[in-house]
């Protein structure tokens, strides 16, 4: 289950992904490519709550701060009907650190690259 903050448009998303610097306007903005992962439970009105009890969730944000960035995964996850449980890890990525990407990471990077944020759901089901 994937979310972003909108479509992916335009271009080869295939080339885009194997190349995690093609798509380079977080730079133009200087803003920073920041990894939150959250444990997340999901709230009564999301559609599936009968049948999940949970999600592991990737969240990409790009943003000029890492502070700010922190503030804006509750909301965008609250959007999508689900409550962060627990704070797991918040890493500050280095170009480095992208080019080392596996790809369903670099997929999630790059719909954070077109929309400012996204996400990666890995639930599982409610017993």
């Amino acid at each position: 289950m994937r979310k972003s903050g909108r479509e992916l448009t335009g271009g080869n998303e295939e080339d885009r992904i194997r190349n995690p610097r093609a798509n380079t306007q977080y730079k133009e903005r200087r803003l920073k490519p920041y990894l939150f992962r959250v444990r997340a439970t999901p709230r009564r009105h999301h559609p599936q709550a009968d049948e999940l009890a949970g999600a592991y969730v990737h969240v990409w944000v790009l943003d000029k701060d890492f502070e700010t960035a922190r503030e804006r995964v509750a909301p965008f996850l609250a959007d999508g009907h689900w409550r962060i449980e627990e704070w797991l890890n918040e890493f500050r990525i280095t170009e480095a650190q992208l080019e080392k990407l596996n790809a369903s990471e670099t997929a999630n990077y790059q719909r954070a690259l077109d929309a400012g944020i996204s996400a990666d759901f890995h639930s599982w089901k409610a017993s």
